[in-house]
């Protein structure tokens, strides 16, 4: 009886890390160029960060664009960690452009799955606390950017964007 109980323990407290893990997941890079070519509105969109676990946070209108921003916050070993995910929309193009933000490290999280993609230059002006680094395929445009900055608390670290284009 002690074994099954502890068997059903593991089990439990196995499936609370999974569940947790999976809130703070990342689409995969094959996952980004589908939602980058199929999402053709907020509602699909929504949809969609809600399964990685984030939340809608605000409706920013520009000229031009409509950016729909969700957010997620996580804290892992006494780390807040900020994860941001944007859908824009732009008026007179089907698709719109997808972005996820976090200060976690993207660039490494994704690096391995750009080897299919043709490294370019970037264009347009940078920040000099700035990295961004171009690629592309036949089918879509993607610019990582690693921004070194100070956070609300006083640290330095750094923020990760990945922003996918369908072409």
């Amino acid at each position: 009886m002690k074994r099954l109980i502890a068997v059903i323990l593991v089990l439990v407290f196995n499936a609370n890390a999974s569940s947790a893990q999976s809130k703070l997941r990342f689409p995969t890079l094959q996952q980004l160029e589908t939602y980058s070519k199929t999402i053709t509105s907020n509602s699909e969109f929504k949809a969609i960060a809600k399964t990685y676990g984030f939340a809608f946070e605000s409706k920013n209108e520009f000229t031009g664009r409509t950016d729909y921003v969700y957010v997620r916050k996580t804290t892992i070993k006494g780390i807040v960690y900020t994860d941001k995910c944007t859908y824009t929309s732009i008026p007179d193009v089907s698709t719109g452009l997808v972005a996820f933000s976090s200060t976690r490290d993207l660039e490494a999280l994704y690096s391995p799955a750009m080897k299919k993609y043709a490294s370019v230059d970037c264009q347009g002006e940078s920040e000099s606390n700035e990295l961004h680094s171009c690629f592309r395929s036949k089918t879509h445009f993607i610019r990582l950017v690693d921004v070194s900055k100070e956070f609300d608390d006083g640290t330095k670290g750094n923020s990760y964007t990945i922003r996918i284009y369908s072409l």
